[in-house]
């Protein structure tokens, strides 16, 4: 595991915890509910004018209040889970082994468009189409498949698979593009702009707090604030070098 991959596990791990975190801060406030509303008797009216009033009142805001709290913490805590589920899901360019990983799915692509063509040079030589639907079977693909599919991988099966590989090839040239470009520094009305490549990000970094109009350029561009870094940053990609040229057309013609 790389440091990236380390980091990835570290924040999926941080997600878990909090969702485990929020579910028994849920389960905390439905028993509270339920200890305030076991107070209250069953089927008691609010007694109107009488001096139980606005503790009745007061009890039910804090059952409902408990109640929704309860349901907006498992909610939360379920998405979470989603977004751990997610860390690690998609080849980010910060991994430094990206264009490895990346080169390992053509490899399975192709190799899967070699095994369907295959395929159905094989079954076109059978004689019905109930005979090709069941070789599939036997082949492992499930019968609503080989149904769908009337016993043949459909052509568009080739053409996602195909298009796959395209543009996996075309983020590898592009990785390896960023990789070998040098970094970049641009100083501006107020602010300096770089490109750096061992952090992967393109960055604007401000003697001070940027005023409102600035950061909302920054923000509408997909820059976002990073203290580690003490500037505006996005991953360093062709768009955010189009994002960076906007932002800096703009910036120099306002004071920041």
């Amino acid at each position: 595991m790389n440091a990236y991959e380390q980091k990835q596990a570290t924040k999926k791990a941080r997600m878990l915890a909090r969702a485990d975190k929020a579910v028994e801060n849920s389960d905390a406030a439905s028993v509270a509910a339920f200890k305030i509303g076991d107070n209250i008797p069953f089927g008691q009216p609010i007694l109107v004018g009488h001096h139980s009033e606005k503790r009745h009142r007061r009890d039910i805001g804090k059952v409902q209040a408990l109640y929704t709290k309860a349901v907006e913490l498992r909610d939360y805590a379920k998405e979470l889970r989603e977004r751990a589920a997610n860390v690690g899901a998609i080849i980010s360019a910060d991994d430094p082994d990206a264009i490895v990983k990346l080169e390992k799915e053509v490899i399975e692509y192709t190799a899967q468009i070699a095994l369907y063509k295959d395929m159905n040079l094989a079954l076109r030589k059978l004689p019905t189409k109930a005979a090709r639907i069941e070789a599939m079977i036997g082949m492992g693909i499930v019968r609503s498949s080989a149904e769908h599919w009337c016993g043949l991988v459909p052509q568009y099966r080739f053409t996602n698979l195909n298009a796959n590989v395209r543009r996996i090839k075309a983020r590898i040239v592009s990785l390896r593009n960023n990789a070998t470009r040098p970094d970049v520094e641009i100083i501006g009305t107020g602010y300096v702009y770089r490109e750096t490549a061992a952090i992967n990000r393109a960055l604007f970094v401000f003697e001070g707090k940027p005023a409102a109009d600035v950061r909302d350029v920054l923000k509408t561009h997909a820059f976002k604030w990073a203290p580690t870094q003490g500037a505006w940053i996005r991953q360093l990609t062709n768009a955010a070098r189009y994002a960076a040229k906007d932002v800096r057309a703009t910036l120099d013609k306002v004071p920041v």
